[in-house]
């Protein structure tokens, strides 16, 4: 037989533990990095969630106060034109139910109307003064009134966002 001679490596047990332990530390770091990357996006998740449920509700209670404004206004002035004209006659020949009424409508359309101008932009808000001040003049300009309280819904569904306005004319705006 040839003389051969065997070599025998040895390896360092701590090189295998190093390289163990490397892989263990990158593999936390990268399940925390993970962790947190998901984290910011469940929190901006929820952040937009929030504003959108918030942006949702602010439309929601715009749109109840503008069509609470809207029927108050048309209240009043179906209670005006069954009152008649105000002038030229004592308080005890209007009918007390009657002014009850019309005071009670007069009141509502102002605390609506004030409530309106609060929550809505300028249009909005012009808007429904003049429609409150055509329903207030003495001399009742019916014409005025009625374009009054078109334009002004047109101007609320603008500002509502809602552009398909062909159905305003389904809104009653006569006696």
């Amino acid at each position: 037989m040839a003389n051969t001679t065997v070599v025998q490596v040895a390896s360092d047990p701590i090189w295998a533990y190093i390289m163990t332990g490397a892989t263990a530390v990158a593999g936390i770091l990268g399940t925390l990095w993970q962790a947190n990357r998901a984290r910011e996006a469940e929190a901006s998740n929820l952040d937009k969630t929030l504003h959108a449920e918030a942006s949702k509700a602010k439309i929601a209670e715009k749109r109840r106060i503008y069509a609470q404004c809207f029927t108050t206004l048309h209240v009043l002035y179906r209670t005006k034109l069954e009152m008649g004209p105000i002038s030229g006659r004592s308080r005890k020949s209007t009918n007390s139910d009657t002014l009850a009424a019309y005071t009670e409508a007069l009141l509502r359309a102002i605390t609506a109307t004030t409530e309106l101008g609060l929550i809505a932009p300028s249009e909005v808000a012009n808007r429904a003064g003049v429609a409150f001040r055509q329903i207030m003049q003495e001399n009742l300009d019916k014409d005025a009134v009625s374009r009054a309280l078109i334009a002004l819904p047109m101007a609320m569904r603008n500002d509502l966002g809602e552009k398909d306005i062909a159905n305003l004319a389904a809104f009653p705006t006569g006696p």
